[in-house]
């Protein structure tokens, strides 16, 4: 029984394989939480097809509790352009505010750069950032990060993958 619950502890903790490696604690709760319900119904000397029901039915009931929050609405999708007038303060775009892009230091004669962030990041995160920074010093141009953090939510990754597109 020890070597069955270490190996479980191994699966539900494993080693990070980069230092970049983010775990959700949602995501660590809820399959500790299984997985120990699952060890105490081995405990008992259920038959197997009881096992199996509890621990469907414990699954079931834990998973049914997260709601995905993730949004899908195009409108929470801003820009932020950086200029070498402004290279310290960005300007908020909407990205069909035409207006908006007219009053900005937007500049159509200068090269544009755009910087798009991944899942579970948002468009102000060091590396864009950095990016930002590097391109002013080697150019002047136009420097836009697309922030779509409301659609691209962790744990919630196919969905985040759907909004991407």
């Amino acid at each position: 029984m020890n070597k069955i619950v270490t190996n479980l502890r191994k699966f539900i903790h494993p080693a990070p394989t980069s230092p970049s490696r983010k775990t959700s604690k949602v995501n660590v709760m809820v399959w500790t939480f299984v997985f120990m319900t699952l060890l105490w119904s081995l405990e008992y000397q259920w038959s197997l097809s009881d096992k199996i029901h509890r621990f469907v039915s414990v699954l079931h009931n834990v998973l049914s509790e997260f709601k995905p929050t993730i949004s899908k609405n195009v409108s929470d999708v801003k820009l932020f352009l950086w200029t070498r007038k402004s290279p310290l303060k960005y300007f908020v775009l909407s990205p069909w505010d035409v207006a908006g892009l007219s009053i900005s230091n937007y500049n159509r004669n200068k090269p544009t750069k755009i910087l798009i962030h991944g899942f579970s990041d948002h468009g102000l995160t060091s590396w864009v950032k950095k990016f930002k920074k590097k391109y002013l010093d080697l150019d002047d141009m136009n420097v836009i990060s697309v922030e779509w953090k409301e659609l691209a939510r962790s744990p919630w990754y196919t969905s985040a993958a759907k909004n991407s597109r």
